[in-house]
This record gives C-alpha cells, sequence and structure tokens, in this order.
C-alpha cells in the first residue's frame, strides 16, 4: 500500500508541475503576475502553489479512490469465484 500511495503521490505532482508549467506558458492574460506589466512580469508565488497543490491534491485523491475500487473488486471478484467453485462440489 505504500508503494501505491508513493506512486500516487509521484503522479500527482507530474501532473501538477505540468499544469503549472502549461498555465504560466500561456499566460497571456497575466495571472501569474503581480503587476498589471506583462512586459516585467513578477511572479505571484502564492497563486501559482496554489494553482499545483490544487491539481496535486485532486488528483492524489482520485488516484487514491481508483486504488480502493480495484481493490474492492478484486476481492469481490476473489469471493466470487470462491463461493461459486464451492458450490459445484
Amino acid at each position: 500500500m505504500k508503494k501505491a500511495l508513493l506512486v500516487s503521490l509521484s503522479i500527482s505532482v507530474l501532473l501538477g508541475m505540468f499544469a503549472l508549467y502549461a498555465g504560466m506558458q500561456h499566460n497571456a492574460m497575466g495571472e501569474f503576475c503581480r503587476d498589471d506589466n506583462l512586459d516585467v512580469c513578477k511572479i505571484d508565488y502564492l497563486y501559482a502553489s496554489s494553482i499545483f497543490l490544487s491539481w496535486v491534491v485532486v488528483s492524489f485523491l482520485a488516484q487514491i479512490i481508483a486504488i480502493y475500487l480495484v481493490r474492492i473488486l478484486i476481492r469481490l471478484s476473489h469471493y466470487l469465484t470462491l463461493g461459486s467453485s464451492q458450490t459445484r462440489r
């Protein structure tokens, strides 16, 4: 389980980094700039970190829910196959 959490967290961080990179590259309206002057953009790190963390948290929770659903389905399928093999005897 720890390995799955580590992999999920790694994927979430990579997804957050990509979303932040894409947002900063396409910063046409200056969302990431503290000033209105887009020629000299001072990055608003608070806004950038909120974008990064929102992607990390949402994707991490979605992956954890998916992992638990898969585990439940695997346990259910093992239970159903054990139950059907016992009724055949």
